[in-house]
C-alpha cells in the first residue's frame, strides 16, 4: 500500500440525502492509495429511526477509482492494519467535523445511536465515547442506554436553551 494522507483545511466535504429523504450524510476524502487506486473517506450520516428520532452512523468507504466501486467499512476491526495510529488520528478530527456540520444543519431535537459491533474492545468504545462527549458539546444531554445484544446504545436529547439574553 503507498497511502498518501490528504492533510487539507478545510477538507473537501460533499454532501448528500436519499432519494425518499430518509438519510442525509456529509462525507470527505482522507487518502489515497496510489498503488490501487482507492481513495478513502469519513461518512458521517443522519438516518430516521423513528418519528421522535434520527439515528446517527459513521464509516469508512473505499473507493476504487479503477472498477468504480465502493466498499464501506462498518467495524473498525476490518480497518484497524489499514491505517498508521497518526491517521487515525486525523480520521477522529474529520469525524468530528463532519459530525459538527451535520448536527449543526439539521439540529434533530433526539438522536439514537448504537455500536456496530458485539461486544466491542474498550478501544472502540473510548472512541464511541468520545462522539457522545462531542454530542455533549454540541448543546445534547447524552446517556447511555442498556446494552442491547451486545451493542452500546446512546441516546442524544437536545436540551432546551435556558440562558436570558441581558
Amino acid at each position: 500500500m503507498d497511502l498518501e494522507v490528504l492533510y487539507s483545511d478545510p477538507p473537501m466535504i460533499t454532501g448528500y440525502h436519499s432519494e425518499d429523504g430518509s438519510e442525509v450524510g456529509v462525507f470527505a476524502p482522507f487518502a489515497i492509495d496510489h498503488e490501487s487506486e482507492h481513495i478513502y473517506f469519513v461518512k458521517v450520516m443522519l438516518s430516521d429511526y423513528n418519528l421522535e428520532a434520527k439515528e446517527y452512523s459513521f464509516c469508512i468507504m473505499r473507493r476504487d477509482r479503477i472498477n468504480d466501486t465502493t466498499i464501506e467499512y462498518w467495524s473498525g476491526r476490518d480497518t484497524s492494519e489499514l491505517f498508521d495510529n497518526d491517521t487515525k488520528e486525523f480520521i477522529r478530527t474529520i469525524l468530528q467535523n463532519l459530525s459538527y456540520i451535520l448536527i449543526s444543519k439539521y439540529n434533530p431535537e433526539v438522536v439514537f445511536r448504537e455500536t456496530y459491533d458485539v461486544n466491542p474492545p474498550d478501544k472502540a468504545l473510548d472512541k464511541h465515547n468520545m462522539i457522545s462527549q462531542f454530542f455533549g458539546y454540541l448543546g445534547y444531554e447524552v446517556r447511555n442506554s442498556d446494552v442491547y445484544k451486545g451493542q452500546q446504545c446512546w441516546v442524544m436529547r437536545k436540551v432546551a436553551n435556558t440562558d436570558e439574553e441581558e
